[in-house]
């Protein structure tokens, strides 16, 4: 059966993500060793402020992929290394937003140390640098609710009858932020790919990079037929008053009572957080077990409109 990673790279082979079962059972046994540090909110501290005895060290660089606006992105992710930094790592911890080439080329060249991303981009990583297996897996959260999952939404303006379903795509017009993006392309390639529908071929997709808000601006400004988002990106732009959801008609809709956004296609496992192998050993297990006693629903949670983080999920059916 077709996988959702060969729709864009089929002639390239899957390489197997090694050690994951390993990795999974080591963040496993760190979340019940630290079980009884989730009880309570460690207090935030200054990014880069040094603990008394401690000397001043280079910081290690924690690299989040920018799906929305570089300055959103730094604000939305900031009280994470917050509280990371407030847990006394032996390095500290600095935050960077990156593009898919500005972290590709960041991990080529060893720039950064931890990297959360999503699971179609940490696969190709892997693939080519050697990534090890995730350190934890996020998990989001609307309205109180956790969601360890997402998906991608196919969205056409409202008032273009002519575009009702899969098939009604062939030879449109499609705007994605970028063809490596799991949310923002493969998901929806995929559900197309299975209606006969193969793209490029079929349709002209549009590129127009991060953030994924362009895509959205791009149908609504008449340049394209359909936008490809990830889930909860248009009721996050409806609730921030930058754009009016009756504008548009979700395509090839999907339901599922456990989740609440507009979707298109199947569910799949939410972003890894993924340590570089040339971190420090010692430095990766402090960060995994920090990340992992993060309270769910705590202050810092709330903050970045998250639930938490848990032990690493599967990735290897992507």
């Amino acid at each position: 059966m077709t996988k959702l990673s060969e729709v864009r790279l089929r002639n390239n082979g899957h390489a197997a993500i090694g050690r994951w079962l390993a990795r999974a059972a080591l963040a496993f046994c760190l979340a019940v060793g630290i079980a009884a540090v989730s009880a309570g909110e460690q207090a935030i501290a200054p990014e880069t402020a040094p603990t008394a005895g401690r000397t001043l060290q280079k910081p290690a660089r924690f690299a989040i992929l920018a799906i929305r606006p570089t300055a959103d992105t730094l604000a939305r992710w900031q009280p994470l290394i917050d509280y990371l930094n407030g847990t006394a790592p032996s390095r500290p911890i600095t935050l960077v937003a990156m593009s898919f080439e500005e972290i590709e080329a960041a991990v080529r060249d060893r720039q950064v140390d931890f990297v959360l991303t999503q699971p179609a981009h940490y696969i190709q990583l892997t693939q080519r640098e050697g990534l090890y297996s995730p350190l934890a897996t996020l998990i989001d959260n609307d309205g109180g609710k956790p969601l360890a999952k997402f998906g991608g939404v196919i969205v056409t303006r409202h008032d273009r009858q002519d575009i009702q379903n899969l098939a009604d795509l062939r030879g449109k017009r499609i705007a994605s932020a970028n063809a490596k993006g799991l949310g923002s392309f493969l998901m929806q390639a995929f559900e197309l790919n299975q209606a006969d529908i193969h793209l490029p071929g079929d349709a002209t997709v549009i590129d127009v990079g991060l953030p994924q808000d362009k895509a959205i601006a791009e149908l609504l400004a008449g340049r394209a037929d359909a936008a490809f988002v990830r889930t909860g990106m248009i009721e996050a732009l409806a609730r921030e008053n930058k754009l009016d959801p009756s504008q548009l008609r979700v395509i090839n809709a999907k339901t599922d009572d456990r989740f609440p956004f507009a979707l298109s296609t199947r569910l799949y496992p939410e972003w890894p957080v993924a340590a570089m192998p040339w971190a420090d050993d010692e430095l990766a297990r402090q960060i995994a077990g920090g990340i992992l006693s993060l309270p769910h629903d705590g202050d810092a949670a709330r903050a970045m409109g998250i639930h938490g983080f848990a032990i690493p999920a599967d990735y290897r059916p992507i």
